[in-house]
């Protein structure tokens, strides 16, 4: 079983011919709404490549809420681990995807469900968090690593504190730290840079940097690499880089070594942009096992 912790949502995505200025109005052609956030995108990626996963978040008792969980049960997700809390609305989010790029705009309508109080954890196979509430993340890492389970961590740019070595008590130990190019730019003035702080003060025995059309950076063990990104006609980024973790943690678990795990994420998360909104676009086994044999080393 494959632990993930984290935030679910409902995300909003409206296609635009561009954003507007201010008191201006524009009108969408489409609208998508599904379920999202870091952990509920990741924990359903890996569900569609025939992970075992489970769930661990806080939502509402609310509209959004039974979608969460209506999804969950879909994708055959353990939700077993998600609080319903009376107390709280679940949180939602909002992307506009302009004509001239598939990156997206989001805003984040913030709640105390961004991150679950408490969680119940034993053995698993894999951990992975987006640590938006660090108090509470350091506790599952803790968790974690008193159970000797592996463990990744998406390094969101809201995770990161004005000084960044102030979250090492979260990520200390991790197997993998990933970080976007926001982040990237949070934590050093290069990517290089930000490798080290990533395999150095972070204590990341692995460390992963995506940049979006670039493909990615990566350190593992003293080794430096770049993987291109897979390519893709990029309908809408979002979720690509929950994408890319969830392929990279579905390849580490069926053995594969971290550079070919790396370019299996690689894959996964261009996949995850051929389609608007994110939940939709997250590729099933069927459609990832026949470029495995054209990803070098990759053999699952």
């Amino acid at each position: 079983m494959i632990d993930v912790v984290g935030d679910a949502c409902v995300d909003l995505v409206l296609p635009v011919p561009r954003v507007p200025e201010p008191d201006q109005k524009v009108h969408t052609r489409t609208a998508a709404m599904n379920p999202g956030g870091v952990a509920l995108n990741v924990a359903v990626a890996l569900a569609r490549l025939g992970s075992e996963v489970a769930l661990h978040a806080r939502i509402g008792r609310d509209a959004f809420g039974s979608m969460v969980l209506e999804a969950l049960h879909h994708e055959a997700v353990d939700a077993t681990g998600v609080a319903v809390d009376t107390s709280i609305d679940t949180y939602f989010t909002m992307s506009l995807i302009a004509d001239d790029s598939p990156e997206k705009r989001m805003v984040v309508a913030v709640t105390p469900g961004l991150y679950p109080k408490t969680t119940s954890l034993g053995p698993a196979s894999w951990g992975h968090t987006a640590p938006f509430h660090p108090n509470a993340a350091a506790r599952v890492t803790d968790r974690w690593r008193m159970l000797d389970v592996p463990f990744s961590i998406d390094l969101e740019p809201a995770c990161l504190p004005d000084d960044p070595t102030g979250i090492a008590s979260v990520t200390a130990g991790a197997d993998t730290l990933i970080a976007n190019a926001r982040a990237r730019d949070l934590l050093a003035e290069s990517a290089e840079e930000a490798l080290c702080v990533l395999s150095g003060p972070l204590g990341g025995r692995h460390a992963v940097i995506t940049q979006g059309a670039d493909g990615i950076v990566f350190r593992s063990e003293g080794t430096t690499g770049r993987i291109p990104a897979h390519p893709v006609e990029a309908v809408d980024t979002t979720g690509a880089g929950d994408g890319f973790a969830a392929g990279y943690i579905w390849a580490r678990t069926q053995g594969a070594g971290v550079v070919e795990a790396l370019e299996v994420g690689v894959l996964v998360g261009g996949m995850a942009c051929r389609t608007m909104g994110a939940l939709p676009s997250f590729p099933r086994i069927a459609e990832v096992e026949p470029w495995l044999g054209t990803l070098g080393k990759v053999g699952l």
